[in-house]
């Protein structure tokens, strides 16, 4: 009852796609003035003391929107030591793109994944337009801070607060989970410090853009495609995994990433049903078996 198992994955790729450019950051250039914040694409690096589990030593990470996880509506996040391998950007939530209003006097980051989700401010806490950050609230106008005692950081000043907000407000972090610091706003004056919780922000230059490409794995046996699996991946990226039943296993799935003119993978794969297979039995009856297994129908003719 042993069968082989071959899966083809079939890579479609446009024309667009054939010449991009994997996205991409230098880790050691931030902006260094605010004349050189232009409109963009970033990744923002955090950098603070608060909370921390070792007191006094700086935290940082990369901020994402976190589309999943809705507690407290807090999806603004960096997670701790954040960043990626190499400079090479293979998720895009991490990614926001700077506008300056047209007086240049403040600037609006948008999410590059979610294009109608901003950095946006709540406009019915409580304490008067400070604490969390709302997607689906007031889009945030920031005007960037530079701290002078280090090179390459801001602070981010909202220059939009509420109506009856305490001002002026800063972006600051909330410790709220285990790993990762929410992104909020608050009070300071005449400006936060990183011993608070004021974010103290890095701006790096995102290169290049994602290209996305259709991958679709299909699934054979003796040579008839069985199921499909279909996939949107970014080139640059770790292929995807098969997603195979328990009883198939893939000798050789695929591994790299997704590349720009690789049009098909063959992975050879074994199927271990719940049957053992013995030497024949003379004079013995012999049975035709059908296994209604999704998503496989095999039988023996």
């Amino acid at each position: 009852l042993s069968r082989s198992l071959l899966l083809t994955a079939a890579l479609a790729l446009g024309a667009t796609a054939m010449q991009a450019q994997t996205p991409t950051y230098d880790a050691n250039a931030p902006v260094v003035n605010v004349d050189d914040l232009t409109d963009g694409n970033y990744v923002l690096n955090i950098h603070n003391t608060s909370g921390t589990d070792v007191p006094g030593i700086d935290a940082t990470g990369l901020v994402y929107y976190d589309q999943e996880d809705a507690s407290n509506q807090r999806r603004y996040r960096a997670i701790y030591d954040f960043s990626f391998e190499n400079g090479i950007i293979t998720d895009d939530r991490y990614v926001w793109t700077l506008d300056w209003n047209d007086e240049h006097t403040a600037f609006t980051l948008q999410n590059a994944s979610f294009p109608d989700i901003y950095f946006s401010l709540s406009t019915n806490q409580n304490n008067q337009g400070r604490g969390d950050m709302t997607p689906g609230g007031t889009t945030a106008l920031y005007e960037p801070v530079a701290i002078e005692e280090v090179e390459g950081r801001f602070y981010l000043k909202v220059a939009n607060p509420a109506e009856g907000s305490k001002t002026p407000l800063f972006l600051f972090t909330n410790n709220a989970g285990s790993g990762y610091k929410n992104i909020s706003y608050w009070n300071a004056d005449p400006q936060p410090a990183a011993t608070s919780g004021g974010v103290q922000m890095e701006f790096f230059k995102v290169t290049g853009s994602f290209e996305y490409v259709d991958i679709t794995y299909n699934y054979q046996i003796d040579g008839q495609t069985v199921s499909t699996e279909q996939f949107e991946a970014v080139i640059g990226t770790e292929l995807p995994t098969p997603t195979l039943p328990d009883y198939v296993t893939a000798t050789n799935a695929p591994e790299g990433t997704v590349e720009a003119g690789t049009t098909e993978y063959t992975i050879d794969c074994t199927w271990e049903g719940p049957f053992a297979i013995s030497e024949s039995v003379q004079n013995a009856t012999w049975y035709a078996v059908g296994l209604h297994t999704a998503p496989y129908y095999l039988h023996n003719t």
